[in-house]
């Protein structure tokens, strides 16, 4: 988890998308805190 949360791409999508730390969004009050409702991820390899 700590890997995650120093690399600065997934950083940036967290912050995009309104993301918080340990929240489960399991209940339709923590989703509506959300910026958007889909996200689709496309990835080139590198």
């Amino acid at each position: 988890m700590l890997n995650i949360m120093e690399n600065a791409e997934i950083n940036a999508l967290i912050k995009i998308i309104g993301l918080q730390y340990r929240l489960k969004y399991d209940k339709d009050d923590d989703m509506k805190t959300l910026r958007y409702g889909k996200v689709m991820v496309m990835a080139d390899q590198v």
